[in-house]
């Protein structure tokens, strides 16, 4: 069973008894670094970036799309995040389905997470309008 847990905001990791990943989770989709992606498939960081390297000269995808530049300061660097897309695309050519359907199952729990925080808004946003509208009625009286 996939288990998510927000370790601050917008990051999260996605535990299974078989798999643990670090990811960031910005504009609605699933973002990881190259290292993460290499953990996930149990590769080699060289090998990750070999296969991006191809992708995008492939023209596949367009690199600004798809690729986050985020500075570490703990690291002191620069670390690359790579879109799901990508992420996906890396698991296709290495034929790793299990891997692949980890992540697309992780993406989807957290958009469900989201998109409920954003309908429990709606509907509160929407219980204020009517209590606005009672309150100003009962002024008129």
């Amino acid at each position: 069973m996939l288990q998510v847990h927000k370790i601050k905001k917008g990051v999260y990791s996605f535990e299974s008894e078989e798999q643990l990943n670090k990811v960031m989770f910005l504009d609605n989709k699933i973002w990881m670094s190259q290292k993460e992606i290499a953990k996930l498939f149990n590769r080699k960081k060289s090998e990750i970036n070999q296969i991006i390297s191809q992708i995008f000269m492939e023209s596949e995808y367009d690199i600004s799309d798809h690729v986050l530049h985020n500075y570490n300061s703990a690291l002191e660097k620069e670390v690359k995040y790579c879109s799901l897309d990508i992420i996906l695309s890396i698991g296709y050519r290495f034929k790793a389905f299990e891997e692949t359907r980890f992540i697309i199952k992780g993406n989807r729990i957290l958009k469900e997470h989201k998109n409920n925080k954003k309908w429990k808004l709606s509907a509160f946003q929407k219980s204020i309008k009517s209590f606005s509208k009672i309150i100003k009625n009962l002024q008129l009286v």
